[in-house]
């Protein structure tokens, strides 16, 4: 998450990075890749000990490029 700290101070530092959804082995079914990548939220629940509830979080990108991978 140092992402989010330098777009505080005006100073976004952008990144490739692969995305891959993976099947039940670990194995690549889909993969994204993202061109010059830099967050523009994240979301981060709550905790309640009283709750089952999954904890999920969440970052929204912009990019200049998307490109998808799929396995054969």
């Amino acid at each position: 998450y140092d992402w989010i700290s330098t777009i505080s101070i005006n100073q976004v530092e952008k990144k490739d990075i692969v995305i891959s959804l993976c099947d039940e082995a670990g194995k690549a079914v889909v993969s994204w890749k993202v061109i010059n990548a830099f967050p523009t939220k994240l979301d981060v629940p709550t905790f309640d000990a009283n709750s089952n509830d999954v904890a999920i979080e969440s970052m929204e990108l912009m990019a200049d490029q998307i490109t998808i991978n799929y396995a054969v």
